[in-house]
């Protein structure tokens, strides 16, 4: 009886200790923090007292004073092609373009260093801001080099007429969720960018816990355009962090180009 009572009380433990094991796995899942942040609820101003990333000194977004934009002679090469095989996600944050065939055929160069496009999604109000204005909508193409580092480009969008591709993601209709849907036609994230990408650079963070800094932006000088009715399906309504301090970063402008085969048929708006 002694014997059997024991088994059962190791048993017990083995149990609570399994699921303290579960438990902290599921926690560093996200980063070490069960919180869950968010933009109203759990939003900006929380973030930085769960993620210490988000307090740092280099963290964007941030205002683009144009005015006081050095010149710089870093070119910037970009190739995107149309790809399929993509998915078209709510995570509960934006709606997020994505796919591993996205980093076999597009990517990004930029001092010296090639970044491989991994997703590209989007925020409304702009995050980033050009002279204190802020835009409807605002794009990030997420790129990571071979070495783990991150660029990101970023596009404004100002109210006029649409974009088809917009229209054809149809982001008020997907549901909540890891799975999303499948995106049955090709992308090409050219549509989305100025035809000329002449742009400003800086170091900044990410702009969504864990506000991981390092992070290189470029973002592209020339406006383009979106519909009024394309925001208002837009499933989030204020998904966008405030600008952040500039302690003294440097912006540069500077010119880029596009690399590779052209596409046809594309919108020149």
């Amino acid at each position: 009886m002694a014997m059997q009572l024991r088994i059962i009380c190791a048993l017990v433990v083995l149990f609570a200790a399994t699921l303290v094991a579960i438990e902290a796995k599921e926690e560093s899942s996200h980063g070490g923090h069960a919180w869950h942040w968010g933009y109203d609820h759990n939003g900006p101003e929380a973030w930085k007292e769960h993620y210490a990333a988000c307090n740092g000194k280099r963290q964007s977004p941030i205002n683009i004073g144009t005015s006081a934009a050095l010149t710089t002679r870093d070119v910037l090469k970009l190739r995107y092609r149309p790809t399929s095989g993509l998915r078209v996600i709510n995570n509960g944050h934006t709606i997020e373009v994505l796919g591993d065939k996205f980093k076999k055929k597009n990517f990004a160069k930029f001092r010296g260093k090639k970044y491989n496009l991994l997703q590209f999604h989007f925020h409304h109000n702009s995050e980033n801001t050009l002279n204190g204005k802020q835009y409807p909508l605002e794009m990030h193409l997420v790129h990571q080099s071979d070495d783990g580092q991150f660029l990101v480009v970023g596009q404004f969008f100002k109210y006029g007429k649409g974009r088809s591709l917009l229209d054809r993601l149809n982001w008020n209709e997907i549901e909540v969720g890891k799975t999303g849907r499948d995106f049955q036609r090709k992308v090409d994230p050219r549509q989305l960018l100025a035809k000329n990408p002449k742009f400003y650079s800086f170091s900044g963070s990410f702009t969504t816990p864990p506000c991981t800094e390092g992070v290189t932006w470029i973002m592209m000088r020339r406006i383009l355009t979106v519909s009024k009715a394309e925001i208002k399906s837009f499933p989030f309504g204020n998904n966008f962090r405030p600008v952040m301090k500039n302690n003294q970063r440097v912006v540069h402008r500077g010119r880029g180009r596009y690399i590779g085969r052209r596409r046809t048929g594309r919108s020149r708006r």
